[in-house]
């Protein structure tokens, strides 16, 4: 887990592990797998935090005052 962890530490990387995350998604993309990978790109994730409209509205009153 050490060798894990100084490996993070390094500013170089979040650029190496996007770098294989492209490389992995070029490589699904043009296998068999290509109709689940545009299923995948293609889903709508939503975040709900509970807030009702009258709520909501208040908040966004109060956020431009």
């Amino acid at each position: 887990m050490t060798t894990l962890r100084s490996f993070l530490k390094r500013e170089a990387a979040g650029g190496v592990l996007l770098m294989l995350a492209t490389v992995l998604a070029l490589l699904i993309a043009n296998s068999p797998l290509a109709e689940y990978y545009g299923l995948l790109i293609n889903l709508i994730a939503s975040v709900s935090l509970g807030i009702s409209p009258s709520k909501s509205h208040c908040c966004c009153g109060l956020m431009t005052a």
